[in-house]
């Protein structure tokens, strides 16, 4: 945000997100620190905002009465920051951003909303393409949240390959302890903050429950009744899907004579949300690995851990056991995180690659001009039958296994220690 409030050719800012994941209080913040004042503006909540946009939406008129709606607020160029919040809920809004763009480049303004890829792409709205710059938020990642627990010494020790490389067993024990309290909790904001003021996993998991139903009740807010009834229904389907030894998604698993165009609008829509990550089985390893998707074969993963720890009914003290955590649901937990790490990074669109009935890579990664394989493998076991069909038949120039074991180094194979999975395509390794 620093960086776009600094930049010479800077445009309206639109940022992107699930719901709950902390863009209201990130720009609240970001306005109150970095400017000398910030203009709210909330089209759900302010009775009267949207009819300020029904008339001239340019630049010079939209901000006469903005500072009228706010009682004779000032609203300056550079030092005001402009927050056009849950902008979904008004389109001749989100067409302005145009005008600002292009008429009054010298103001700042920042718009989110929920549910705003959903909103976008059913309207007939005025998208103002190439006008604005867009900008995603996740759930805090594991690194993110050993800062927020005020560890950043392990921060400092996972980002430094020589440290990482030579980790003593009791701090790389210390990692993997909290490690598995991120897997419980997840990174939704909300759930964190909980946690570290009363330290109570149940009353985490009344929380990750919350936010799962105000998704569920975003599907009839934002869907017409006989899609929101599709969306729900595939939405209930996941965790079964997940349970499976075959994490590929089959539509007949939501109903036995589901069919794919049935729900493929449905898939679009968990998407468009953010409520989900989609991972796409590749056919044909060239590059662009998007050219050669097999668009039928996917798997879908939750936005974020915790939740989808409370949506399967993985209770918190399974995560607090030695020895279940990483193997329960099949490891399939440990899968969806490193989804999630991966989407946060900006190191997608996610693939996978199967061989026939012999062998799946779980993740493919495209670092440049070289695609490599990732094989996340939960269990004391660590040997990969997969993989190995895959560096064999492939030469890859390296490759990666994400374990519970310490990190090490054997040739050009990578063994990465799931708490440094944001490592996954970085320099350091």
């Amino acid at each position: 945000l620093q960086d776009w409030k600094n930049s010479n050719d800077r445009k309206p800012l639109i940022l992107q997100g699930s719901r709950q994941v902390g863009k209201t209080y990130l720009v609240k913040e970001f306005g109150r620190k970095s400017y000398l004042n910030l203009a709210y503006f909330n089209f759900e909540t302010s009775s009267g905002l949207e009819d300020i946009f029904q008339a001239d939406i340019h630049p010079n008129q939209i901000i006469k009465k903005l500072s009228l709606f706010l009682e004779g607020q000032p609203i300056t160029p550079h030092s005001t920051l402009i927050f056009f919040d849950e902008i979904q809920q008004c389109e001749r809004a989100v067409t302005s951003l145009k005008y600002f763009c292009e008429e009054a480049p010298e103001y700042h303004v920042i718009a989110a909303g929920s549910l705003l890829g959903v909103k976008l792409k059913r309207s007939h709205v005025s998208f103002p393409v190439g006008k604005v710059t867009f900008k995603s938020l996740y759930p805090l990642c594991f690194t993110e949240y050993l800062m927020a627990a005020g560890k950043q010494h392990f921060v400092e020790c996972i980002h430094d390959s020589k440290t990482l490389e030579k980790l003593e067993p009791v701090f790389h024990q210390q990692l993997l302890d909290e490690f598995k309290i991120y897997l419980a909790l997840g990174g939704m904001p909300e759930v964190l903050s909980t946690y570290f003021k009363r330290k109570d996993f149940s009353v985490c998991r009344e929380i990750q429950s919350e936010i799962l139903q105000s998704f569920v009740l975003d599907f009839s807010r934002y869907a017409g009744i006989s899609e929101a009834m599709r969306i729900s229904q595939l939405w209930n389907s996941i965790p079964a899907q997940i349970a499976k030894e075959n994490q590929r998604f089959f539509f007949s698993a939501i109903k036995g004579s589901a069919r794919s165009r049935e729900y493929e609008s449905s898939v679009q829509w968990l998407l468009d949300a953010g409520f989900v990550i989609r991972s796409s089985c590749v056919k044909s390893l060239q590059i662009p690995l998007s050219a050669y998707v097999e668009s039928s074969l996917f798997k879908l993963f939750f936005l974020d851990v915790g939740l989808m720890g409370a949506q399967c009914k993985v209770t918190p003290k399974v995560f607090l056991s030695p020895n279940e955590y990483f193997t329960h649901f099949k490891g399939s937990l440990l899968e969806n995180y490193i989804a999630q790490e991966l989407t946060a990074h900006q190191m997608g669109p996610l693939y996978y690659w199967k061989s026939g009935a012999d062998a799946e890579v779980d993740f493919i990664l495209q670092v440049n001009d070289q695609i490599i394989p990732i094989e996340v493998k939960s269990g004391i076991n660590r040997k990969s039958k997969s993989l190995s069909v895959y560096r064999e038949k492939h030469k890859p120039p390296y490759s990666i296994k994400v374990t519970p074991g310490p990190f090490s180094r054997k040739g050009n194979m990578i063994e990465l220690p799931v708490y440094a999975a944001e490592l996954i395509g970085s320099e350091i390794i």
